[in-house]
């Protein structure tokens, strides 16, 4: 339990370190139309409905959500959720 608790703040730590530090957008588009977009084809309709106070709620919600939902890689999986949130501010 100890360790997945850890890992899960190390994963969100991560997720907030990569929303502070500007990606390349076209890059993590090109990520979730890879891995998201088969079943998920509206990424702003899917971004407008993250749930969550604060931009590090909504990426540490759906980080939890996709460690389940086919989306294994930690570094894929942490800019899909950078670029869900930052669609989710527009």
């Amino acid at each position: 339990m100890s360790l997945n608790v850890s890992r899960n703040r190390i994963t969100s730590l991560s997720l907030i370190a990569g929303m502070l530090v500007p990606g390349s957008a076209h890059a993590d588009a090109a990520l979730y139309k890879t891995h998201c977009a088969k079943c998920h084809a509206r990424a702003g309709t899917l971004a407008a409905g993250l749930k969550g106070q604060s931009d590090e709620e909504k990426a540490s919600r759906l980080d939890a959500f996709l460690t389940t939902h086919h989306a294994e890689d930690a570094q894929a999986r942490a800019k899909i959720v950078t670029y869900l949130v930052d669609l989710s501010k527009k």
